[in-house]
Order: C-alpha cells, then structure tokens, then sequence
C-alpha cells in the first residue's frame, strides 16, 4: 500500500463516499420485524413502549442511542422517552476494564460497563440476543461478561481510508467506527509515513509543513472514534532518506544503513535514520513523546520490526560493496549498529520508542512484530528478541506464518509463508514465543486474518468459516492480550467471518459447532442447513489450495476475470494491469515514484516447478501433475457448495425478508468463490497444456488447451452474470492498489477466448 493518502485523495474521497460502500458499511441494513415470543417464561419481551437511557459518562452516549433506536425500531419495538420500561446503559468503576454487567428482568434491561467501548460490547451482546433469537426479547439474567482479550483491532472497513494523514470525515466517516463497534472490535488500525507527525528541535530538517493540521487531523479522528469505543493504532513508516539529504549533512552520525534497492523506481541511495545513533533515538523519542502528548487517545503503535515499516539498520541493508568503499559488515552496511548484535539494536529502539509513549499515555500499548525478522535474525522465533524486549514493550506475532505443512495423502509440503486461509496454527514459532512471553511477562497480540489468506485475497472473506472458526480456537489457546485480526487488504465487510471474533472473545463457553449452528439459523433460518453444507465444503476446498500465490498476482486474485493468453511471452493487455501500492516500500519517504506505475497482474507461464511459490511435492518429478490434481479437488469441492446454496435459493419462499437477503448473498459469494476455483484450475491446466506437454506441431497439445479455452468460457460467461447483482466484489473497490473494474476484465477476456476457440492455433 501506500505510505500516506496524499496522493490519491480523490481516489479515497470517492471510495469513501461510493453508494455501494456506504450501504456494505450500514450495520443494521439485514434487520427487520421480529415476532414477540409467544412462550415468555425467563424472558424480557420488548412489548409495549420503551425508552432508551444512556448515561452522560459514556462518551459517545448519544452515538450509542442513535444506534440503538435504529436497531430496535426496525425489529418492531417502540421508543418512547420516559416510558417506565427501561434499557439504560451506564459506566461504572467497579466493573473489571474491559467487561459488562447485563441485568435483564421484567421491565429493566440494565447495562453496566467499565468504559465506552465496554458499553458498546454490552448493547451488541443484548443486539446479538435478539436477533440470535429472531424475536423481539432477551433471556433474563444477571452476569458479567469478560472479554478472553482486552484488544482487538481490525482494519478499516469496505471504502474508508487507512493512511495518514488525510482521517476526516471525508475520508473515514463515523460509520466505519459503528461498523467495527458492531463486530466487537476496540481498535482500528491506521498506516503511514510518521515524517507527517515531526515538528523538531532535535532534526528541525525534518519538520514538516502542515504539521500542525496533521496533529489536529489525527486528534479529531481519535475523538470522533473514541465515542464508538474504539482506539486507533499507528502502524508508523519509518523515513527513508536520500544519501544528501540535509538532515544528513548537519547530523552525518545520524545517516544509517544504505538501504537495498528491491524495485526501486526512484533515484539515488537511500538510508534509514541510524538505529544507535544518540541523535535519532533522541528524536524518535521527541516525535513520539509530542505526538501522544497532543494526541492522548491514540492507542498505541505497531511497530514492524521485521521486514519493513519501523526501520533500524539490520532491517533492509544494501548486500554490495559499499560506495565509499567500507566493506559491507555480515548484517548491515552501518559501522555503528554492525558492531552490535541486531537484537540488542532493535530492542533499544522499542524501549526509547515505548517509553516516549508512555510518559503521556501509560496505558498505550507499544507492540513489536518480527514480521519476516529473517532478513536480520538468525532465530527463526525471535525467542533472543523477546527476551531482549524492556518492560512496557507488547510481542506480536502471527497465528500461522513461516511453518511447513505436509499433506500426506495428496503427497507434497507447502510453505505457509504468509497468511493463509487453508493452515489455521497455530505455528511452532508462535507457540514457542508464547511460551517465551509468558515466562517473561510480555504481553502478547496474536496476528490473524479471520475473513481470508493470501491465497484468496479478492474477496471480503471467504465463507469456509468451519476453518476459520478452527482457526480463532487456536488464536484463543494462545491466550492473548490482544488480536490483530486483519492485516490492510479487502477492508472490513462486516462479514459473519469477522463476527467469529466476537464470539471467541465474548461466548468462550460455546464450542465451534455450536457458533456456527447459532449464526447460520439466525441469518438463514430454514436454509441454514444448507448454507452450512456449503461452508464444510468451501471449508474442505481450501485445504487443497497448494500454495500460497505471488502478491496480487494471477487467477488467485484476479478471480474468473483471470485470462487466458494465446502465446507465451504475448504482452499483457493494458485492461489486465494494475497499480500494486505494496512496492512503494522501496522507495523514499513521500515519494510519488511509483503512483504512476501499472504492473500486469497475469500469469502468462509457469515456473520450471511450483517449489518457487512454496510447493514441494514428495515426487519432484510429478510436481506440476500433483499441483495441478490439487486444484482439481479444491474445484470440485466448491462446485459441492455452489450446489448446496443452490438449494439454499430453492428455500427463498418460505424464508423471512432478512433470511432471503442473507441467502442471496452469500450465493452470490460462494459462486464467485468456485469461479475463482474453476479458473485457478483451468489457467494453470491451459499453461501447461499451451507450453509443457508434448510438441505443439502435433495438435494435441494445442486441442487440450482450446478445450480449456471453451470451459473457462462458461465459466466467464457465468461470472459476468455475477457483476450486475454483486457489484461489490469488484477489485476496483480496493484501496492498496488501482486495480482495472471487474466487469472491464471480464469482457476484455471473452474477446481473447474466443480468439483462443475460433482460431484454434496456439503455435
């Protein structure tokens, strides 16, 4: 992505106030009538009139009312001010942070809560009652709920802007911090170059211009999110500075590590700040120091200590020979952090970082994450990182990253080097370093992605939630401090996938069955049996994914807009490029060299074996064959679910409006789930066919492929039938990247099949 909004205002403008994002972000857009319950023993029916009460110490108490009123008047129920029944929400001390007390009897439903965002979880249980329910009452009761987690962060949801500085209501409106209220999350993560938030006196060459409107900018956000009970956290860009740049002429002990050039668009040698200079640890310790102080609502930091993101000077080195000739050290080109071990480095960094934070706010969380530490760490589970950690710094690490998995029967091993949807952990590494902070009392976050994995990341989440439900069980046995549930990819969809969190933190009684059973009755009602085939099946699908795919790149993430191309080598058809916004880690500090760049995002050949992308198939000689046989399984168990909604819409007249609605929905999703199947098989079936099996001049090889040809046509036709209903699936939606609409590519790869089917000459 990006490192900051202000290159593509208009862009996140337009996103923001797109029609299909504002009603995908509407929470109660699903919600209609509920009967009263005939059978009233150990409940409170919401009969007759009733007023809704929140205390003036909840901040954001008219928020919570508004949201309230709106939910309750749709299921039926009506408000009236001073009606002697009563739901009131209150905050009061003597609940345990984090938790609620909900008291429900005849006449009262009382919510008591330590915190705004205490008081929010405390409404969404009573919501979640009732629409569980589906009917217009609660069960009478008088507990305390605990959360198993005292944070949890999501990403923005569906259209509304992540990155810094530009967080107005033009940008992120109010409904994106109603939207993650609603899912039971605390936190919101937000991303940019930290260079926005620098008014020194240390390095005053880095001040920035509109310094003080970025601060009041961030302020107001935090403020405004803060009435939904939600925090952000910063996950800050480090600067990356060109080897001249003045900072670096009055402060030359300041200039660390040369930096790699990776795809660097830009000109000249860059460098991070050094890691174990005085000067720049002084002034990130003023940077933070100022901004929590004028910010006291910020959450805290995330701080990618790995690969990229928070840089020191072991991060991302140049490996060549040094151009002032110094030779280049065994971890790192910077002299002065080269003589020390990068765990040490790294370490101290955190701390002067952690305790500028937390001289304003104390209870600010300050996390580090080894994302891909093995640039600069010989310890695969940063176990040496953790132990060197100061007290008041947080350990976050991912659920799933960097394990080997075997599949016995299908007989290879596939590398989960990211996210995945297919392995829910937990990893070996995770668990050793929980094991490690435990024993040294550092809290630890847990990184997961609760709606999809890299190898499908075209979607708002992929509906196999018997695995993801899996995988929240495994978040949950790590015992947490808090989650990362999402890294910044779809945007929050307000998805039942995301809803799992809420359940494993809120409802820890309930086994995943259980979950799963309440959520599909209470959306899909005489459907659900049918909806919750198809989940095991799109469940059992993405086990027999066989790896996780390159970024943003071929039928895994263009979906059944994939193409096929004729001819090795053929260029890619500019309707089939895209702006991949991740690159711009390469580059310098508010740079724009690379906001014009438009990349294909096709594949057009196959490595020589798929071990490339983290596939190792027990025989090598049958790598491509196994590969492929794979994929065939993962197709033909989402035909089984596309089959099973397919029966869920025969339902549709005996269902409620609501249920109706979900069933569509969901349809439409698991359709476009096995037309991504579909293509993902037929295009790496049809590259074989085109370049690998057997001499073209024979016409074997050459019918096969405009077979394949002819069935991705279907497949094509089908999907494009998709658009018109579901137009938010659309990858030109996206924020971290500029990617062509979906309908576009699907018209544009019709034309090339039927070139492929009429001319039936792949020489």
């Amino acid at each position: 992505m990006l490192h900051n909004s202000l290159l593509i205002r208009d862009f996140l403008k337009r996103r923001n106030a797109n029609p299909v994002c504002i009603e995908r972000r509407a929470v109660h857009r699903s919600v209609c009538r509920f009967p009263l319950p005939e059978d009233r023993t150990g409940v409170v029916a919401l009969d007759g009139c009733w007023d809704f009460v929140v205390d003036d110490g909840v901040d954001g108490a008219s928020e919570l009312r508004r949201d309230a009123v709106d939910f309750l008047t749709k299921c039926g129920a009506t408000i009236q001010p001073l009606s002697p029944r009563k739901v009131t929400v209150a905050v009061d001390g003597s609940i345990p942070p984090g938790a609620y007390h909900l008291a429900a009897a005849d006449g009262s439903i009382a919510i008591t809560a330590s915190s705004t965002s205490g008081a929010w979880a405390g409404w969404l249980g009573v919501e979640k009652e009732i629409t569980n329910r589906h009917q217009l009452c609660i069960g009478k009761s008088d507990v305390t709920f605990r959360p198993a987690w005292g944070v949890q962060i999501s990403q923005a949801p569906f259209g509304s802007n992540f990155l810094v500085p530009d967080l107005s209501e033009e940008f992120l409106s109010d409904d994106a911090f109603l939207m993650l209220a609603h899912l039971g999350c605390n936190g919101m993560s937000i991303y940019g170059d930290w260079l926005l938030y620098v008014e020194s006196n240390i390095f005053p060459e880095l001040n920035h211009p509109d310094y003080e409107r970025n601060v009041a900018m961030l302020k107001a956000a935090t403020e405004r999110a803060a009435r939904y009970g939600i925090s952000l956290f910063y996950v800050p860009v480090s600067p990356k500075l060109v080897s001249g740049h003045p900072v670096f002429q009055s402060h030359p002990q300041a200039r660390g590590a040369r930096l790699a050039r990776g795809s660097r668009k830009g000109e000249g040698e860059l460098h991070c700040l050094c890691s174990s200079s005085g000067e720049s640890l002084a002034f990130v310790a003023e940077t933070w120091g100022k901004l929590f102080e004028a910010v006291p609502l910020l959450g805290g930091l995330i701080l990618i200590v790995g690969g990229e993101s928070y840089y020191h000077c072991f991060m991302s080195p140049d490996k060549r020979n040094a151009t002032d000739g110094t030779p280049v050290l065994a971890k790192t080109n910077c002299a002065a952090c080269g003589k020390q071990k990068p765990e040490a480095v790294v370490s101290k960094l955190v701390g002067v970082t952690a305790d500028a934070v937390h001289r304003s706010s104390p209870a600010a969380v300050v996390a580090a994450w080894p994302y891909s530490a093995a640039r600069w760490s010989a310890d695969p589970y940063q176990v040496d990182l953790i132990n060197a950690l100061p007290g008041g710094a947080s350990f976050l690490s991912e659920i799933d990253k960097d394990q080997w998995i075997h599949k016995e029967r299908a007989g290879y091993s596939k590398l989960i080097w990211d996210y995945s949807i297919d392995y829910t952990g937990p990893s070996d590494r995770i668990v050793e370093q929980a094991a490690t902070c435990r024993g040294r009392g550092v809290p630890l976050l847990v990184k997961s992605e609760t709606a999809l994995g890299l190898e499908f990341i075209h979607v708002p989440y992929v509906p196999c939630l018997d695995r993801l439900a899996e995988k929240w069980a495994n978040v949950r046995s790590l015992h947490p401090s808090g989650v990362l549930q999402s890294w910044m990819f779809f945007g929050s969809f307000g998805s039942r996938a995301e809803e799992l969190g809420w359940w494993y933190c809120w409802r820890p009684e309930l086994a995943a069955d259980a979950i799963l059973e309440h959520i599909a009755a209470r959306d899909f009602g005489k459907a659900s049996c049918h909806v919750r085939r198809a989940w095991v099946e799109l469940s059992e699908a993405t086990g027999h994914l066989p790896c996780i795919p390159p970024y943003f790149l071929g039928p895994f993430f263009l979906g059944p807009a994939h193409p096929l191309l004729p001819r090795a080598g053929a260029e890619v058809p500019e309707g089939f490029k895209g702006a991949l916004y991740y690159k711009q880690e390469h580059e310098a500090s508010l740079s724009s060299a690379r906001i014009g760049e438009r990349e294909p995002l096709v594949f057009n050949a196959l490595p020589d074996y798929p071990n490339q992308w983290g596939f190792i198939a027990d025989d090598l000689a049958r790598s491509w064959e196994v590969f492929i046989a794979e994929l065939e399984r993962a197709m033909l168990a989402s035909k089984l679910a596309h089959e099973a909604m397919g029966a869920a819409i025969d339902c549709l007249g005996a269902l409620a409006p609501d249920h109706r609605r979900n069933v569509e929905e969901e349809a439409l999703l698991v359709e476009y789930m096995h037309r991504t199947f579909v293509t993902c098989f037929n295009t790496m079936s049809f590259l074989m066919a085109r370049d690998r099996t057997g001499p073209v001049q024979d016409g074997q090889s050459a019918r096969k492929a405009v077979e394949i040809a002819v069935a991705e046509l279907e497949n094509t036709r089908r999907a494009r039938a998709l658009y018109e209903r579901a137009p938010w699936l659309d990858l030109g939606f996206r924020l971290e990247g500029d990617f062509p609409p979906w309908n576009e590519m699907l018209v544009a790869k019709e034309k090339i099949l039927l070139g492929i089917i009429g001319t039936q000459n792949m020489a």
